[in-house]
């Protein structure tokens, strides 16, 4: 599907360009196009590729990089001042802590990559080139309808992995005043014991973004009423 709504930054442009010029397949993905296609201004640009870290460092060598996510196959390319994250198409498998996948494969196929994401809204990608936007898990219509569902056909196989993607859930439903379907409501309720065994600081992260649900999305004073939403859906899910 042809999407015109969503301006790249030239920064962005720039770098897609590159990795398509050396043959490599390059999309923006996640919030980045969730956001450009309800109209509101991305503060960050998710960029995912076929290309591996050291065919990226290839590219890019005439650039400054930032390696510190290498060994899960991201690259930060420092272009203008800013640093824009690109990540190498993967898919993740276990996660006996709670938090890390056990394991990490690297592949050339955008939609393997989609098998890792957590929420329908969020596995959005979108090509720079031609404005077509990838949508296998029916994304767009759950924005249209006010819809959070998880990617996987089973809902609970996208909860158990990380119990933080209960917090996240109940922030970008207070956030966007969505209504998660019954079968992810199911899925947080089954697992929310999983919140025990994140550290504190993870907690205290998402904890803080909850509290301030209104803020990237910001309605008439509707603020207190997005919080309370958030709170109710935490009650519900027995947190």
């Amino acid at each position: 599907m042809k999407n015109n709504q969503i301006l790249l930054p030239p920064q962005v442009l720039h770098l897609i360009e590159r990795l398509e010029a050396a043959g490599e397949e390059a999309w923006i993905v996640g919030g980045c196009v969730r956001d450009s296609l309800m109209g509101k201004i991305p503060h960050d640009w998710d960029m995912t590729t076929s290309a591996s870290t050291g065919r990226m460092k290839e590219i890019f060598s005439d650039k400054r990089l930032l390696l510190n996510g290498e060994q899960h196959g991201t690259v930060g390319v420092i272009e203008d001042g800013a640093v824009y994250e690109i990540t190498t198409y993967r898919v993740e498998s276990g996660c006996s802590d709670n938090r890390h996948p056990d394991a990490i494969r690297f592949t050339r196929e955008i939609r393997e990559d989609l098998s890792r994401r957590d929420f329908t809204i969020n596995a959005l990608y979108a090509h720079a080139g031609t404005g077509e936007i990838l949508d296998p898990c029916g994304g767009q219509a759950d924005l249209a309808h006010g819809v959070l569902r998880a990617c996987r056909a089973c809902a609970r196989h996208t909860l158990q992995d990380d119990g933080l993607r209960i917090l996240r859930m109940v922030r970008f439903a207070g956030e966007l005043q969505f209504a998660p379907d019954p079968a992810l409501m199911h899925a947080a309720q089954a697992y929310v014991h999983n919140l025990l065994d994140l550290s504190p600081s993870r907690v205290f992260g998402e904890w803080q973004r909850i509290c301030l649900c209104d803020t990237p999305y910001p309605s008439k004073g509707q603020g207190p009423q997005k919080l309370l939403y958030a709170m109710e859906l935490l009650h519900r899910c027995g947190a």
